[in-house]
């Protein structure tokens, strides 16, 4: 939905674990085919124990695929970025949260100004410098022709993490923002 907001193709490719990496490099070199020169990956180091080992695998399966490998965020700040995502025109809202520290009434947050004061109090205040697990999906921005309206959504624990089960989203023109609508 989010390629049809902005009016890009998108590939999307079914794989399982065990294949994971080869079904990787496959996908890849289908796209060097058709003439993609390299891979741009939003991973950032700063804060993440395994980001070198997923640099290596990154730049490993580009390298197998004959696709440049290119992570512009990778020694940024994660603040600084957010910030810059923020005052871009950028808008995500969390749809996954560690149910131990952030928990389930993050869920259908909107990641702005407030929530990154949260988090930074947040952080000053844990003993290890931990935060919180989350994730976000953006819904609208500049490069958005139209925005994502996530109409129905559910919270669903699967182990340690809440997830938001998005059941029904649409696309809206830019100034409807209306609530999501979360079950129970």
């Amino acid at each position: 939905m989010q390629a049809k907001a902005m009016g890009i193709p998108i590939v999307q490719r079914w794989t399982t674990v065990p294949d994971y990496r080869q079904e990787y490099i496959d996908m890849l070199e289908s796209l060097k085919q058709k003439g993609i020169t390299a891979g741009v990956f939003g991973d950032v180091k700063n804060g993440n124990e395994l980001a070198d080992e997923h640099r290596r695998w990154v730049e490993d399966v580009c390298s197998a695929s004959g696709i440049d490998a290119n992570l512009p965020l990778w020694e940024n700040g994660r603040e600084a970025i957010l910030n810059e995502f923020i005052e871009a025109g950028f808008e995500a809202i969390i749809i996954a949260s560690d149910k131990d520290r952030l928990g389930k009434s993050w869920l259908g947050r909107r990641l702005d100004r407030e929530l990154l004061a949260e988090l930074k109090d947040r952080y000053r205040l844990s003993p290890d410098g931990d935060v919180g697990y989350y994730h976000t999906f953006v819904v609208d921005g500049p490069l958005f022709q139209k925005r994502l309206k996530i109409l129905e959504a559910n919270p669903v624990l699967k182990g340690p993490i809440w997830y938001l089960d998005i059941l029904r989203c649409g696309l809206v023109e830019k100034a409807d923002t209306g609530r999501i609508k979360l079950g129970t």
